[in-house]
Order: structure tokens, then C-alpha cells, then sequence
């Protein structure tokens, strides 16, 4: 959990404004600060090129500090000059187009705002992973308190004045993504070279470019559904669908504090001979600890709606399960592409990437006119789940890993049947009775999960873990 600690603030932020900015806020005005802040994140993960992977990967195998000061030196340069073109750029190049009207609401100071937003956080990813790589878990947790307490208090204070508007909430936005990234660079200001290796920046380049529409999909299936539900159901449905994302970040927290803590771990597995067998095991656990984990999740959904959100956003609530399978799947990359990865063969992931991305946005396009907002939650999850798939048999076929597809997609299973079952009992207000129903709901979950979806040596693994206290070397 010290991967997770102040940095899940900065994925809190939305959830911690929920019941503020949709009772702020008209429902059309809330869907519009989705799709703002899913711009964002899109160009944001454009301007970093994936470098904070390439980073990771080969930072470590570098022969000394020097190295690494000129790689990270290099890569800051690449993103900063990128972010440059994209603030100065990106307005320019919509006003010759024409994009900017009142019917859409969008004005060039949102667009340079945004834009400079998703280049200090595309900036500050890099000395983050720096950071990572260190262990420095202080100094990481520190720039996500900063950048999102200031982001949350300058949201606050101008509700609390009655002055706030759409622009005062972008630009708190950009003041903590300032204010982070100053942050993140003064902590590895000592590993920091100034100056371009094209040599360490080719290699970078290299790995890091073939994983960047690998790294798209996760934008593509966790945001760009709300540019489809703006086209095909109006901002309302934005604003519903954008509210089950922010249930679901709770769990989804769960699964960003595993990836991060495994990441680097596995890395370090690279040339042990029980490598294998401890990728396959994390897998089976993985995916059955995070089934079970979120049946107990659903099973107090229903109240959170009610607690946290006006009745008109509550069509959401059944949207959760789908939206915390995508979270599972894509999470669940950082296992299954493994054989990808250790064998730096990375085009294959953008490959599927792109093939999974074309899938989501058919299948969103059709599921969303044939059921409303859920069809938009069921085609993000079938094309993660596809991508998923197609990562694990090639990465069986490029390192013999062999892993389980059948256990992993029963874990998914057995979690969306014991969570429809769950909503199913709890239409009405929590009682002592529906208390019991859900709780022995998850309780099957739990038994049938560990019975089908572990074999003996994840098991065995589990319990070393839970009671041995197992840890990273």
C-alpha cells in the first residue's frame, strides 16, 4: 500500500468532488468537465510517447548514474518540447478550423489551458517514475498530494465563494499539474543531466513508440466513450456514465496500487528460474482476489449512489460491475504482457491495441443505440477483455509463461454473475435482510473463486503472502 498512500488522491479527486460539482453543477454542465478532463488525459498520454515504460524498462540496466542522468535528461527534453507545441499548436490549429462556437461551448483559452494542463502532467510522469524506480515513495506521494490538494482546495474555495464556473475549475486544474510537476523535477533534480543522448533517447524511442497505441486503448476504453455518449445521448449521458467511473475508482485504486508495486518487482524477476511460475501465480491471484474484492464492493454500490449523487445521475448504478472489469483487465496488463515486454517484442501489444480500439468504438457505437449508456460500458468491456486475451496466448507463445486464460476469465465471470445478483437484491434501501442476501452472495463468490480460479501453486503462493508476509526483494 506505500505505492498507493497520497497518490491515490490524485485518482480520489473526482470521486472527493462528486457530490459537490453534480449538485453544483446541471447534469450537461458536469458531462462537459468529463469531456474536458478526458481530453486532457488523452493528450497528455500523446505527449509522454509511453517514455515513462521505455524509463522503467531500461534505466536500471544502464551501466551507471551518468547514464541515467542523460536518459532522463533526454526524455525531459523530448516531453517538454512536445508539450511546448501542443499549448502553442493545438489552439492555433482550431481557430484556423473554424472549432470554436457557442453551440459547442468550446473557447481557445479552454483549449490552451487544457493543453498546458496535459503537458506539465505528461513532464511530470517522468521524474514520477524516477521516483518509483528509487523507491523514493515519500517524494512520489508528495507530488500527487500537491498537485491534487491544490487542484481540490481551489475547486472548493470558489464553490465555497459561489463564484466558481467551468473555466475556474480548468484552471485549478492547471495550477496543481503546475505545481506537481515542479515538484517531481525538484526531487530528481540530482539525476537530471541536461542535455539530448540521441544514442539513450533512440533506444527509448524505440521501445517506448510501439507501446504508445497500447497505451491509447486504456484512454480509448475508459474515456473515449464519452465522446460517443456526447454524439449519440447528449451530455446527460456523460454526466450518468461519467458518475459509475467515479464509483468505480475505488476499486479501480485497488488494481492502480497493485500495478504500480508490481511493475518494478517484476522487472526484477527477469533472470530468477522461478520467474515463470511466479508470473503465472500472480495472474491467478490477481484476477480472483479482484473478483472477490469486488463483490464486496457492489454489494455497498447502491448506497453510494444514494449517499453521494442526486437521483437524476442513479441510471449509473448498474454500469459499476462493467466499469470495474475494465479496470481488472487492463490493470492485468502489466502481467500479461510480460513475454511481450521481456522480450522487448512491443509492437505486437500496439497491434492488438489498435485492433481492440476499433472493436470498443463499434461495439460502443451499436451496444449505445440499442441500450442507452450501458451499451458504451459493455463494449469497453468486451474489447478490454479481447485485448487481454490476445496479450496472454502471445505472451505464452513468447516466453512459454503459460498462463491461464480459462481462470482468469472465470474470475471475471463469477464477478459480473454475483454482482447482476447482487444489484438485483438491493432495489430497495439497505435493510437487515438484504444485508444477509449480499453478504452470502459474496461469500459464494469467494468459495466458488478460490475453487476454480486458483490451482495449487497460487494457492500455496496466496497463503505465503498473507500470512508469511512475502515481499519484493
Amino acid at each position: 500500500m506505500i505505492y498507493g498512500g497520497f497518490a491515490a488522491l490524485s485518482r480520489a479527486s473526482g470521486f472527493i468532488l462528486l457530490p459537490v460539482l453534480t449538485r453544483y453543477f446541471s447534469p450537461a454542465d458536469y458531462g462537459f468537465i468529463e469531456l474536458f478532463a478526458a481530453s486532457v488525459a488523452c493528450f497528455s498520454l500523446i505527449i509522454r510517447l509511453a517514455l515513462p515504460s521505455a524509463l522503467i524498462r531500461i534505466y536500471l540496466e544502464l551501466p551507471d548514474e551518468s547514464s541515467r542522468r542523460r536518459l532522463l535528461g533526454s526524455t525531459l527534453l523530448v516531453v517538454a518540447a512536445l508539450g511546448l507545441c501542443a499549448v502553442v499548436g493545438l489552439p492555433l490549429l482550431l481557430a484556423a478550423l473554424d472549432a470554436y462556437s457557442v453551440d459547442n461551448g468550446v473557447t481557445s483559452e479552454m483549449v490552451t489551458v487544457g493543453m498546458a494542463t496535459a503537458a506539465l502532467t505528461a513532464l511530470s510522469s517522468l521524474p514520477e517514475a524516477t521516483l518509483r524506480l528509487h523507491r523514493q515513495i515519500g517524494r512520489y506521494n508528495a507530488v500527487s498530494l500537491v498537485s491534487t490538494g491544490t487542484f481540490l482546495l481551489l475547486c472548493l474555495w470558489s464553490i465555497w465563494l459561489g463564484q466558481a464556473t467551468l473555466m475556474s475549475i480548468f484552471l485549478s486544474q492547471l495550477v496543481g499539474a503546475g505545481l506537481g510537476c515542479c515538484v517531481a523535477i525538484w526531487s530528481v533534480r540530482n539525476r537530471i543531466a541536461i542535455g539530448v543522448n540521441l544514442s539513450l533517447l533512440g533506444r527509448s524511442c524505440r521501445f517506448a513508440l510501439p507501446l504508445l497505441p497500447s497505451v491509447l486503448v486504456t484512454w480509448v476504453n475508459d474515456q473515449a466513450d464519452r465522446y460517443l455518449l456526447a454524439w449519440l445521448t447528449g451530455l446527460a449521458g456523460v454526466a450518468a456514465y461519467a458518475v459509475a467511473a467515479k464509483i468505480a475508482l475505488i476499486f479501480h485504486f485497488a488494481t492502480t496500487v497493485f500495478r504500480q508495486a508490481w511493475h518494478p518487482y517484476s522487472m526484477g524477476l527477469i533472470n530468477a528460474p522461478e520467474r515463470n511460475e511466479v508470473y503465472r501465480s500472480m495472474l491467478e491471484i490477481y484476477a480472483a482476489t479482484g473478483a472477490v474484492l469486488g463483490l464486496f464492493f457492489i454489494a455497498v454500490v447502491p448506497e453510494l449512489f444514494s449517499w453521494l449523487v442526486p437521483h437524476e445521475f442513479a441510471s449509473g448504478v448498474v454500469l459499476v460491475p462493467y466499469l470495474m472489469v475494465v479496470a481488472l483487465s487492463h490493470q492485468a496488463s502489466v502481467i500479461t504482457s510480460l513475454g511481450l515486454v521481456l522480450n522487448e517484442r512491443t509492437a505486437y501489444m500496439s497491434g492488438a491495441a489498435v485492433a481492440c480500439i476499433v472493436l470498443n468504438l463499434l461495439l460502443s457505437i451499436w451496444f449505445i443505440k440499442l441500450l442507452g449508456i450501458m451499451g458504451a460500458a459493455i463494449g469497453a468491456t468486451v474489447s478490454e477483455l479481447v485485448l487481454t486475451i490476445l496479450l496472454l496466448w502471445r505472451s505464452n507463445h513468447e516466453a512459454s509463461i503459460e498462463f491461464s486464460t480459462s481462470r482468469f476469465l472465470s474470475a471475471v465471470a463469477i464477478f459480473l454473475v454475483g454482482a447482476h445478483a447482487i444489484l438485483a437484491v438491493s432495489q430497495e434501501p439497505l435493510t437487515g435482510f438484504s444485508f444477509i442476501e449480499r453478504s452470502v452472495i459474496c461469500l459464494i463468490g469467494t468459495t466458488i473463486c478460490y475453487r476454480f480460479c486458483l490451482n495449487r501453486d497460487s494457492r500455496a503462493l496466496l497463503f505465503e503472502i498473507l500470512f508469511r508476509k512475502v515481499q519484493p526483494q
